[in-house]
Parts: structure tokens; C-alpha cells; sequence
């Protein structure tokens, strides 16, 4: 994993860079880091980088703004704000913070919060190959539903591209259901990260699409919903 610091005090960032050793080392990661020193820098790394660490309050430049041009250079980079004031929370998350820690940080806290965010990160990065279906790689991330029709399974995508495969829709549920896909109906598989809200017998998804939700699995699809939207938080 490839990060990106942007803190000037000399104190703040030991502090940082002692806490993502200690997590990464717990969790057995591997990763390189890039420290900037002014927008300039951080402008030209952040479109190979995956996660940034963002002083708000810089001595020249505002961190906030930082983030927003950043987002706009890399929308999948995750961007974790710190500072030394709660009152900057707000405007954080306007510029789409995936997180923000208060200084100086607590290693506990770091390990519990970072913890969601690189495990969201590996999830945007699950791909496989199969010829069979596709002879491209293809993300997980990128499947709206899986469907069951015909003695055949179709990978709906979320570009519109439908992927026939020759696989049960079993197959499907074994290789997908560790990265938030539950059923909604007896021939449909759901990437509950697409869904918009539920209806009694239907599920739209951010597309506009529905899909059909029985009852037989509706209880389970609502408690693995409210699960994987804690991990989007």
C-alpha cells in the first residue's frame, strides 16, 4: 500500500508514523510512504498513491483545500484528515474524508479506524480473471447482481455490460459472499453496496434498477445491509 503524509510538525508526524508502523505491522501489510511538504508535491504523487494523511491545519496552505483538489486528482484515494481541533470535523467530511483523528493520536483509536478503511480499500481492489466469462480482469466492485436464468449465471454490471457464465449460482455465493453480496431471491445474488433502499418485494439499487427481495431471505439481505454500511462510514 502506497501512502502520502502532508504534516510540517516534526512531533505530529513521529506520532503518525509510529502509529501506521504499529498497524501495519500488526496486520501484516506492506506499504511505502511519501512525505510532502507542500501542494505541489502531494499533487503530483496522489494519483499513484493509495491513502493520504492531511495536516487541516498546515503553516501555509489549508489542508481542506488540499483534500477537495486531491479527490478531484484521485477519486479512489482514501483521505484521512488530522488536526488539532474538533471544530474542523465538519468541513473534513465536506471534503469526503474517509476519517479524521485528533492529535495527538491514540494508537487504539488509529488501529480500530484504519482498520475499516484499508479493509474498504482491499475490498475496491478484489478483481479476478476467467476467460471463461471475460477476457478482462473483472472487479468485484463493479458487479451490481449476480442472476440465475436458463441454467446460466449473468454478471450484471454496473457500466450496463451483462458477462454470461456457465457457473450455479452457488458458485457465485461461495466466491462472493466475503465481500458484502447476500441474496435477495432464490435466483438473484446482490452487491449490497449498490443498493438504494428496499421495498416488501424489491430492491433498487443506485442504477434506478430493481431486483426481486422474498421474504424467505429478506431478514438476513436487511442484517448483511446495516452490516456493510458500517464499513462505508
Amino acid at each position: 500500500m502506497k501512502i502520502l503524509i502532508f504534516e510540517d510538525n516534526v512531533s505530529d508526524l513521529n506520532n503518525l508514523l509510529e502509529c501506521i508502523k504499529n498497524f501495519f505491522a500488526i496486520e501484516n501489510i506492506q506499504y511505502e510512504i511519501k512525505i510532502c511538504t507542500d501542494s505541489e508535491q502531494i499533487y503530483k504523487y496522489s494519483i499513484d498513491f493509495d491513502l493520504v494523511f492531511l495536516d487541516i491545519e498546515g503553516n501555509t496552505e489549508n489542508g481542506i483545500d488540499i483534500g477537495r483538489n486531491i479527490r478531484k486528482i484521485n477519486p479512489d484515494i482514501k483521505l484521512i484528515f488530522i488536526t488539532n481541533y474538533s471544530k474542523y470535523l465538519i468541513d473534513g467530511y465536506k471534503a469526503n474524508a474517509n476519517r479524521y483523528f485528533l492529535k495527538p493520536i491514540n494508537q487504539d483509536i488509529f488501529n480500530i479506524e484504519l482498520k475499516d478503511v484499508i479493509n474498504d480499500y482491499l475490498l475496491n481492489n478484489v478483481q479476478f480473471t476467467d476467460y471463461k466469462i471475460y477476457p478482462k480482469k473483472i472487479y468485484v466492485k463493479n458487479i451490481l447482481y449476480v442472476e440465475y436464468r436458463g441454467r446460466k449465471t449473468y454478471l450484471h454490471l454496473f457500466s450496463g455490460e451483462v458477462l454470461e457464465t456457465p457457473y450455479s449460482l452457488k458458485y457465485w455465493i461461495d466466491k462472493l459472499q466475503s465481500y458484502y453480496f447476500a441474496q435477495s431471491y432464490k435466483s438473484f445474488l446482490i452487491n449490497l453496496r449498490y443498493i438504494s433502499s428496499l421495498t416488501d418485494i424489491d430492491i433498487i439499487l443506485l442504477n434506478g434498477e430493481k431486483v426481486p427481495l422474498s421474504r424467505t431471505y429478506k431478514k438476513n439481505l436487511e442484517e448483511a445491509f446495516l452490516e456493510s454500511l458500517k464499513t462505508m462510514i
